[in-house]
């Protein structure tokens, strides 16, 4: 089981102490899951990194199977017996890379990297888009200048971009013009 109570996370910036998660009481039963979920820059991260022990809270403990992690030594965590990786959904691994995990071999990741390809088939599809003159079928379709039988025009290398946008647009692809 896991339990967190009154759980609290600042960090302090030249601007005074901000405040990331402010005493969060949680409880998950064994064999349960559970979702966090909340509008960017919420503190879902932040209560992520402390309830796997990862960030150390500011107050509060997590309780999991009756043992406050963070209540644990550095040297305490290092020996958990079953322990060969650790993953952070952060990016910085200062504070989770401690002497005594190192020490032990345990594998330390985090998320660096993992969007790659995610924005690059992005990028790609943003650039078909925009080639195929999209944009323009799309106003053309919300002002309902389409009609069924238009035709997809194929854009010329040695077309103005200007002339381009002038051209008919292609047919209806949103399912209002169906």
């Amino acid at each position: 089981m896991l339990s967190c109570r009154a759980l609290r996370k600042s960090y302090v910036t030249e601007r005074g102490e901000v405040l990331a998660v402010g005493g969060i009481d949680l409880d998950v039963e064994a064999g349960r899951y559970a979702a966090i979920i909340g509008r960017s820059g919420s503190g879902k991260s932040s209560l992520m990194a402390m309830v796997g022990g990862l960030s150390r809270p500011s107050d509060g403990s997590v309780v999991i199977d009756g043992t406050d992690i963070w209540g644990l030594s550095d040297d305490q965590l290092a020996q958990a017996g079953r322990l060969r990786w650790l993953s952070s959904v952060a990016a910085g691994l200062d504070e989770i890379a401690t002497p005594a995990l190192l020490a032990r071999g345990i594998v330390i990741t985090n998320a660096s990297g993992v969007h790659g390809p995610n924005i690059a088939e992005h990028v790609l599809a943003m650039m078909l888009m925009f080639t195929r003159g999209l944009p323009a079928l799309f106003r053309a379709q919300l002002a309902r200048r389409v009609s069924r039988r238009s035709r997809v025009p194929a854009p010329s290398a040695t077309m103005e971009p200007a002339r381009l946008l002038r051209r008919e647009v292609p047919r209806c692809v949103l399912p209002q013009c169906r």
